[in-house]
């Protein structure tokens, strides 16, 4: 997914392998965007969809993906 077209707010499907969970888009930068799950984990992601937990404290380190957009 290109991260450029999400915005600050946004609800987000998030997947690594088998783990699947929802977020929402914190922080919207040229690199990348930033999501915190609905775990409270802060993802980051690049420009391309692809992304890691910045606090590592999931049981799946990455790398995460954003798989589709949505509404929390």
């Amino acid at each position: 997914m290109d991260t450029s077209k999400l915005v600050a707010g946004q609800g987000v499907d998030l997947s690594c392998g088998n783990y699947r969970c929802r977020g929402e888009v914190v922080k919207v930068a040229p690199e990348g965007v930033e999501v915190r799950t609905s775990q409270k984990e802060l993802l980051r992601f690049d420009n391309s969809g692809k992304g890691y937990i910045v606090e590592e404290t999931f049981e799946c380190p990455g790398p995460w993906f954003i798989d589709e957009e949505g509404k929390l």
